[in-house]
């Protein structure tokens, strides 16, 4: 298949996803316009246009909650070997991974950006990759010998040695050799439009400006001549021109920017990862394509060990047997409009009011007096009549009704979004009783557990994929350094098949579970001789990873009985083999005693009944 055809394909693909992508796109930009509090389109001049942000107060409580578990805790990544070698290797490649991702991946950010995405966007998409730069020296030397160069060699620095006995040096160290993981923009994000999933997808499209410098950079891209800064194509998106709005405000204008240095002009990349027909046998390939205007400066086959596109995705809330998820916009931006007009309508009331006017019957004061009054001098004032003749004016009543109505469409959003006054920071002693707070909070935990727990899937997706990864791209050795403890390995020690945990958890759930294994202990403790007390020792781990422990929990599931001393252990059956010789020693003389007894016996019958032995 040549260039020509692979481009045509790539970009159908690409036209066709853009297509089908109208209709979420558009809900996406709505999302995000109310969660920023955008107008409506209905203001109108001399009234209220304030617009009540209930989705982004829902957000913004909703995201601590959310990320604490996942960056609260040194070791979330839990592995169970499947085989019995695979048990060692287990262990092991767990401290790599929380390793990776807890002390060499900005872990809290990464966390942020995902349910941030998520909840305002909807879905959020991540594209998982490898991190690799090393730094290169070159010396030349004027002459060399060959033991010189053999040990320069031995010692890693490349010689090349020339015809008149000179000789390049090249030392090349490694300054980053880790695997990567950051969430991509849905704007730019463009996915196979059959497809409910990024496992069950032929292809997906990412769409992304980049330098012309980061390209030669990276060193794998072919024809970087035949493009220019021409080739940039501004993202027509509803989604992304949305974020671009509320950027301007921020200082952030990727429109209008544009470097003088050509190195650093952007041009729009688009990279195809899929199944392509290349060699026209009938059978598709892991393949990627990426493309700049008209030229194609990537084409090969899929470079990473597992062959499977390097994304992964999860739907804040699913819809099942589609990829793409709802904002928690979708469950109360009708409770936002509704509540918006309402407040609207409360200010207008208010801004019509005649509050901080004074009113008098007419002809109640003369002018010096009605002069006093307007310049306020102060002093005595007279009118012309009672108190009734005057009177101060105020805000205009409004019914209970609307305040009632005002409040129940929050808790009509509490309902639907599953997030509390409890958690948006409202003491719960502004609830009724103790049972209720009880019940809202532990309804808000299910809610927020059902989330956490499709945001752990992600996250196991991602150590799978680091799992590949590192199998391919480490060196033969490695070094990582874990609570002041260096711990070597080799890519055999982390070649294995693992079962992935991610032992991650709402307070409130993790506090209920501690305290259920504190009781249980306790009713253990009662039953002593009578249970395993390896059970014990397992509650014990477990407790500890729950309260932040996690180099005490490590420690207690590595533990071992230590073995029995030998000396003790001969001790020990010296002793026995005593008391058994002198339990023998006992039963032997019990034998003869009862063997003296019952001869004496026989002989005083004998006597008695005067029998006499022929023998004498």
């Amino acid at each position: 298949m040549t260039d020509e055809q692979i481009l045509k394909i790539v970009k159908t693909d690409y036209e066709t996803a853009k297509k089908a992508k109208q209709g979420i796109d558009k809900k996406m930009a709505t999302w995000v316009d109310e969660y920023n509090g955008e107008p409506y389109g209905n203001e109108s001049d001399g009234h209220s246009q304030v617009v009540v942000k209930d989705i982004k107060k829902a957000v913004e409580w909703f995201l601590p909650n959310a990320v604490e578990p996942f960056v609260s805790k040194g070791r979330i990544v839990k592995l169970s070997g499947i085989t019995a070698d695979d048990v060692k290797r287990a262990s092991i490649t767990e401290k790599l991974l929380n390793y990776q991702f807890v002390r060499a991946f900005d872990r809290y950010n990464f966390i942020y950006d995902c349910f941030k995405v998520g909840a305002t966007e909807g879905t959020t998409v991540v594209k998982c990759g490898w991190d690799f730069k090393e730094e290169v020296k070159v010396e030349k030397l004027d002459f060399i010998t060959p033991e010189q160069a053999m040990q320069l060699q031995a010692d890693g620095i490349e010689v090349e040695v020339n015809e008149d006995g000179s000789a390049k040096l090249t030392k090349r160290k490694t300054v980053k050799n880790k695997p990567t993981a950051r969430v991509i923009k849905n704007g730019n994000f463009f996915i196979d439009p059959t497809a409910d999933s990024i496992e069950t997808a032929s292809w997906c499209i990412e769409v992304e400006d980049v330098t012309l410098s980061s390209l030669q950079e990276a060193g794998i891209y072919d024809n970087l001549d035949n493009i220019s800064s021409s080739d940039r194509e501004y993202n027509s998106s509803n989604m992304e021109i949305a974020r671009n709005n509320v950027g301007e405000d921020r200082g952030f204008n990727t429109r209008d920017y544009e470097s003088d240095s050509k190195s650093l002009k952007k041009v729009t990349k688009y990279e195809y990862w899929g199944d392509l027909d290349i060699d026209d046998s009938g059978i598709a390939k892991p393949w990627v394509v990426t493309w700049v205007g008209n030229t194609i400066i990537r084409n090969e086959e899929n470079p990473y060990p597992d062959k499977e596109k390097p994304y992964i995705a999860t739907p804040f809330t699913k819809t099942p047997f589609m990829f793409w998820g709802d904002a928690l916009a979708e469950f109360i931006s009708d409770g936002q409009f509704i509540r918006s007009g309402i407040m609207r309508a409360m200010l207008d009331n208010v801004a019509q009011s005649n509050n901080g006017f004074k009113f008098f019957r007419k002809g109640a004061l003369d002018p010096l007096n009605k002069k006093k009054l307007q310049s306020g001098i102060g002093g005595n004032i007279e009118v012309n009549g009672d108190k009734n003749d005057m009177w101060d004016g105020n805000f205009n009543q409004m019914p209970q009704t609307i305040f009632n109505m005002f409040e129940m469409i929050q808790r009509e959003n509490e309902s639907l979004s599953g997030i509390s006054n409890i958690a948006q920071g409202l003491d719960s002693r502004a609830l009724n009783s103790a049972t209720a707070s009880s019940i809202a909070s532990s309804s808000g935990q299910k809610r927020m557990m059902e989330i956490i727990r499709r945001y752990s899937e992600l996250i196991k997706q991602l150590m799978r994929k680091w799992i590949s990864y590192n199998k391919m791209y480490l060196s033969d050795k490695e070094v990582i350094r874990i609570s002041g403890e260096y711990i070597e390995f080799t890519l055999d020690d982390i070649d294995g098949a693992y079962d992935i945990d991610i032992t991650v958890g709402v307070d409130g759930v993790e506090e209920n579970k501690a305290n259920q294994m504190t009781m249980l202990m306790q009713q253990i403790g009662g039953l002593a001789g009578n249970v395993d007390p390896s059970i014990v020792h397992d509650l014990l781990a477990k407790l500890s990873d729950i309260w932040g422990f996690p180099d005490i929990a490590q420690k207690l599931e590595q533990y071992q009985p230590p073995a029995p001393d030998p000396m003790q252990q001969e001790m020990a059956q010296l002793e026995m083999d005593k008391l058994k010789a002198e339990i023998e020693k006992l039963k032997s003389e019990a034998h003869e005693n009862m063997a003296d007894t019952n001869a004496k016996n026989v002989s005083a019958k004998i006597n008695a009944y005067g029998i006499t032995n022929k023998a004498n």
